[in-house]
């Protein structure tokens, strides 16, 4: 399957999308499912639930950071200082 909806049921493909770009997306899809991946499982989320962040709290406490004063968006570079 296909995030570009090439195969998924109720989505015309998109015939006009060079090869190259079609590729390119299902890449950047990928690598960015990689990265959620890594960002959910890092060990400080195991440190909050040790210390009694739990469930929906521990939702809270993830979403409070996005919008925390100082909060920016990381550069590519800056992902392997953060994590």
């Amino acid at each position: 399957m296909t995030d570009r909806g090439r195969e998924r049921a109720g989505r015309e493909p998109s015939p006009d999308w060079p090869a190259a770009d079609a590729a390119a997306y299902d890449e950047l899809w990928d690598e960015l499912r990689d990265v959620t991946a890594i960002v959910q499982t890092h060990p400080w989320w195991k440190t909050c639930r040790v210390h009694g962040l739990h469930g929906p709290d521990l939702v809270a406490a993830r979403q409070a950071l996005k919008t925390a004063k100082g909060a920016v968006p990381l550069a590519l570079g800056d992902v392997g200082t953060a994590a």
